[in-house]
């Protein structure tokens, strides 16, 4: 699965991790997509609790959403 994962992100035109103050927090956000011409979808997570599926920590493993858009992923 890490290999599969690893080449995901490595044939993504877009995959970065950001850290960002933001109100005195630090915030954590990816931007991940195959093409940079690819529409944004931004999901915000609202807590308490995980993120998951769609946090920093899930990088590479939604192709089916990255093929098509360019996932901002906002911890």
């Amino acid at each position: 699965m890490q290999k599969k994962r690893k080449n995901i992100i490595e044939g993504n035109a877009v995959s970065r991790i950001y850290d960002w103050p933001l109100g005195g927090y630090m915030q954590k956000v990816l931007v991940e997509g195959k093409r940079e011409d690819l529409p944004v979808v931004v999901t915000l997570h609202g807590g308490p609790g995980s993120p998951i599926p769609f946090s920093v920590g899930c990088r590479g493993m939604f192709p089916e959403f990255t093929d098509r858009f360019i996932m901002v992923y906002w911890d």
